[in-house]
């Protein structure tokens, strides 16, 4: 599924923290710190940190330097994207995606959309055909009015210009491309929607999907515990497909109920992540 030395890093809101798995697909346990978005580039690695007090990214650098990043003019931070030397962050509590200095925190630009803070529901970045995409539940006027009006509102956007490239979806996030295709998680309607020069394919599952990475072979979605489901008893898994035939290949349960991201990363960096880890015991 993986090479030996690359590990599938994955973020966890909620009661989760941040976990990774192995090349043999063990699961292991780096904090129990509740994380949204996570990103990297060649010089270092942001994870989006959850707290209800202080919105705050940490970074960590590959020279080993470790750094907190306070968001004072921006909450409820869902997703992260390095780009060009720019941390893109969606702080779906103030209804925008700004930019910032990954290394000072400074905001350079914001997006801001239309609507009350929290109106359109804005959470995951993407990049298709070199473009800056977003996904959002829909674009209304009223803060949390998708609460009570989620089916087929939500769509994917280009964040600059606000042109919807994707509509009709149902709380979608991590929209990615990847080898000619285009993917969205549909995640109230528990689909992952997958297009291409053949058209679209709808895979369902059981949950919601939210955290999505691909290697050179396989598909890695994650899917959530459902917070509206009957059951009592559940908990977040990996679900792994075959990326040619689009068919399930294997499943992974993780000690934990929700999802929020998943990448590919190179081994060392988590040693890095171990001694940030460390230091707050």
């Amino acid at each position: 599924m993986m090479k030996s030395d690359q590990i599938l890093l994955i973020s966890c809101p909620a009661n989760g923290g941040l976990l990774y798995m192995d090349h043999k697909e063990n699961i292991h346990i780096i904090d129990n710190h509740p994380s949204n978005g996570i990103c990297y580039d060649s010089d270092m690695l942001v994870r989006v940190m959850q707290n209800e007090h202080m919105m705050h990214f940490q970074v960590y650098h590959r020279s080993g330097e470790m750094q907190t990043i306070l968001g004072i003019e921006i909450r409820d931070v869902h997703d992260v994207m390095l780009r060009d030397q720019i941390l893109y962050a969606v702080s779906t509590g103030t209804n925008e995606i700004v930019t910032m200095s990954p290394t000072t925190g400074e905001i350079i630009r914001r997006l801001k959309y239309p609507g009350e803070d929290d109106s359109w529901h804005v959470n995951c970045l993407g990049v298709w055909d070199d473009q800056i995409v977003a996904t959002a539940f829909g674009d209304y006027q009223h803060y949390r009015e998708y609460s009570s009006n989620i089916h087929n509102r939500g769509f994917v956007m280009n964040i600059h210009h606000m042109t919807k490239l994707w509509e009709g979806l149902n709380a979608p996030h991590n929209p990615k491309q990847d080898e000619g295709r285009y993917y969205v998680c549909d995640s109230y309607s528990s689909q992952l929607i997958v297009h291409d020069v053949n058209g679209t394919r709808i895979l369902p599952f059981e949950g919601f999907t939210r955290g999505l990475c691909f290697s050179k072979k396989h598909i890695f979605l994650g899917v959530s515990y459902d917070r509206h489901s009957l059951e009592k008893e559940g908990t977040a898994s990996i679900k792994i497909m075959d990326k040619q035939s689009l068919t399930l290949v294997k499943e992974i349960p993780l000690p934990c109920l929700e999802i929020y991201e998943m990448m590919i990363v190179d081994k060392k960096w988590l040693r890095k992540l171990y001694l940030r880890a460390t230091s707050e015991k």
